[in-house]
């Protein structure tokens, strides 16, 4: 990932039938005209590169372009990796478009799991 740069995380798999609506060709989820709520989003990454320096990320979670909250916010002294993990929730109106980007602070390899689902309406 690109140092002090907001990244697109390029998803590879969907789990869920519900996840449906998550476009991988584009890495974005459009709230459907029934979705508009409460979203609960977990996020938890593993950087596998050991930079000489100590490196640092978070996962920012964009709604319509606009960085809304960042959660999985890590810090790691140089020779060590990192696993981190966060939990936040937002609202989100119908039509909405939902995308999660990851900002890396210094030259690093992330991998990241995210859970997105609705908790009330």
């Amino acid at each position: 990932m690109p140092d002090n740069v907001w990244t697109l995380i390029d998803f590879t798999d969907k789990s869920f039938p519900k996840a449906n609506d998550f476009d991988l060709t584009i890495d974005h989820i459009v709230i459907p005209t029934n979705g508009q709520g409460l979203y609960q989003i977990n996020a938890s990454y593993i950087t596998n590169y050991l930079p000489a320096t100590g490196h640092g990320g978070r996962i920012g979670v964009f709604v319509n372009g606009t960085l809304q909250r960042t959660l999985a916010i890590g810090n790691s002294s140089s020779g060590s990796s990192m696993e981190v993990e966060g939990t936040v929730a937002i609202y989100v109106l119908a039509g909405n478009t939902v995308d999660f980007r990851y900002l890396a602070v210094g030259d690093q390899s992330v991998m990241p799991t995210i859970d997105f689902y609705q908790v009330s309406r």
